[in-house]
């Protein structure tokens, strides 16, 4: 079987066409050849939920576009395109880079508490690696999974996953692992604890039989069904870092089991290494200068201060305390740096990784009923939300995110039977709704985060003013934290949940509409005997243009039934000084954290 080799000049382009970079005034500015199975898969083994919603009837249009065809997403930028910094000197070496944490950093486990931290996220990976990495290389938003510690990958065949390592790979001269080499004993000992912990790889959890090292730098996953699932998460940006197999004995000592001491037990083979954690003020890393990247990093360190509150962080960036900003999303604090520094550079990006999504009780009345959320469908208006929410910088959805993934189809991308339910029509909106029995319309309960700030609230203003535009009478129903998480993971509520759903892969995106998935992921109760077994066959098929075929039937099934109200894409924003050189912002920044080994400084 062909091997698939990925290098810097052959990538496999999964994500979107770049955004524009706004340089502002004085700115510096799958595997080839998969074997096709010959008999059907096992039924995939999910949790299973009591269906509780009624029978769903309707025909959804059978996908006209080629299969294996990259969808072409347009390209929403409010501003002129520009090049990134990177500037046309050579990288020098040196200096240190000052950036920020928007809080302390409670708990370093870089496994298993990498799911609910950013903050971490920002720090580990810099100092860790892992086999593929979700980033974007050359084209700022342009996210690709692109090698780490892996040179190559092929499917040996439907249920084997051999992955070869770049040899020579060292880790960080650190007791007690002292420098030595990477190797696949480090990999399997790192995966097993990453399944055994981390929460998000469940359907990969369960494919998994086993995993052995064929030799020193070569290791194979050992998967129970074909499991497509399985090159991405290898390169997961919430999961896959690396660690050394003495963590192991590592764990046995309190200041390794608890993390507590990052400056003892964060040994990675990143660019940087762990230097000091001085609570609540900063984390300093400094240069690996064993890194198997030939040149990087250009900076002797990085410095992240504990910034907590935005004005704070916005005044440090002016004044020179920070070099650069990074990953954040409030759009007002940006358009006023844009007005105060034009000399900075500013690098924008759709916000994938946690869009906002609104979903209804579909096992409840009124939301039981399809021509009801069609009908919230059709209230509202995404350009109209974009300009009032985000201050006219956003991009329109689909079903699921705008660019989240090359699978994930625009609203152009939906033939025209479907894309009327995208676009704004409030008379057909109440005819639907009289239809259904509502001529003057209904009350409902709309359930958020007031805590997720900024443009949140507005977002969600933007939806509950939609709704009463057409009869649909939203009591907003704000929750504290605890409460709000609660009700997420449970479920419990009525009328519709605003959320932020991290969605990452079509793998687990499609989870939130699968019947059997739980409650916490299928929030809305989404139980469709047509779309099953789309899921099903999805999640099972290794062959791209099938699965590419599949991913298309499934977002039309989704949008035909008014599954779920996914609202716009807002942007999130990278600002820093002219002399902060060769940043490449990413589409899953605020996920993955920045990629600091290729930054150097021009001063």
């Amino acid at each position: 079987m062909p091997l698939h080799v990925l290098s810097s000049g052959h990538r496999r382009r999964v994500l979107i066409a770049a955004l524009g970079i706004l340089a502002l005034l004085a700115a510096a500015c799958g595997p080839a050849a998969t074997a096709t199975p010959t008999s059907a898969p096992p039924t995939i083994a999910r949790p299973t939920l009591a269906p509780t919603s009624p029978p769903v009837t309707g025909t959804t249009p059978t996908p006209t576009r080629a299969a294996g065809v990259t969808p072409s997403p347009t390209t929403p930028t409010p501003a002129p395109t520009a090049a990134p910094p990177t500037g046309a000197a050579a990288p020098k070496a040196g200096g240190v880079l000052k950036t920020y944490l928007r809080s302390e950093i409670a708990a370093w486990d870089p496994v298993k508490e990498i799911t609910g931290s950013f903050h971490l996220r920002s720090v580990e990976k810099s100092v860790f690696s892992s086999l593929l990495a979700r980033y974007a290389e050359e084209t700022p938003c342009a996210d690709d999974y692109n090698p780490v510690l892996v040179k190559s990958w092929k499917w040996v065949d439907n249920t084997t996953l051999e992955v070869v390592l770049q040899q020579g790979i060292k880790f960080h001269n650190k007791p007690p692992v002292n420098g030595r080499e990477l190797t696949a004993e480090d990999v399997i000992w790192s995966w097993q604890r990453i399944l055994a912990v981390n929460p998000r790889l469940q359907a990969v959890k369960d494919g998994v039989k086993e995993i052995v090292a064929v030799d020193r730098y070569t290791v194979r996953f050992i998967t129970s069904t074909p499991l497509p699932a399985l090159p991405p998460a290898l390169g997961e940006s919430t999961t896959p870092n690396i660690l050394a197999k003495e963590a192991g004995d590592f764990a046995k000592d309190a200041q390794w089991g608890d993390w507590t001491l990052p400056e003892k037990s964060y040994i990675g083979s990143g660019p940087f290494m762990f230097k000091q954690n001085v609570p609540g003020v900063k984390v300093v890393l400094e240069k690996h200068p064993d890194y198997f990247k030939k040149g990087q990093p250009y900076l002797n360190g990085v410095e992240f201060h504990v910034l907590p509150d935005m004005s704070t962080r916005t005044a440090a960036l002016i004044s020179g305390k920070i070099d650069v900003w990074y990953a954040e999303a409030p759009i007002a604090p940006v358009q006023t740096l844009r007005k105060t520094a034009p000399q900075m550079w500013v690098q924008q990006c759709p916000l994938l990784q946690v869009p906002v999504m609104a979903v209804g009780r579909t096992d409840q009345a009124p939301f039981n009923d399809v021509r009801v959320r069609r009908a919230v469908l059709l209230a509202m208006d995404q350009a109209g939300m974009i300009k009032t929410a985000f201050l006219g910088e956003g991009a329109p959805s689909g079903v699921l995110p705008a660019f989240g993934s090359a699978v994930y189809l625009t609203p152009k991308e939906f033939p025209p039977e479907l894309r009327k339910y995208l676009e704004p029509n409030p008379s057909e909106s109440k005819k639907l709704l009289a239809e259904a029995g509502f001529p003057n319309g209904f009350e409902t309960t709309v359930t958020y985060y007031p805590g997720y700030g900024s443009p949140f609230n507005e977002i969600t203003e933007a939806f509950v003013s939609a709704l009463a535009d057409v009869g649909i009478k939203a009591r907003q129903r704000g929750l504290e934290r605890g409460a709000y998480n609660t009700t997420k993971s449970t479920g419990n509520f009525e009328g519709i949940l605003l959320t932020k759903q991290q969605v990452y892969e079509p793998t687990s995106a499609f989870d939130m509409f699968y019947s059997k998935t739980p409650p916490a992921l299928n929030v809305g109760r989404t139980n469709d005997p047509e779309l099953d077994p789309l899921i099903e066959e999805y999640w099972r098929t290794v062959d791209k243009d099938k699965s590419l075929d599949l991913a298309k039937r499934i977002q039309y099934r989704i949008l035909d039934q008014a599954w779920n109200f996914q609202l716009p894409a807002q942007f999130d924003y990278s600002i820093g000084h002219p002399y902060v050189k060769g940043y490449i912002k990413g589409g899953y920044e605020s996920t993955t954290g920045p990629k600091f080994e290729r930054v150097w400084l021009d001063k």
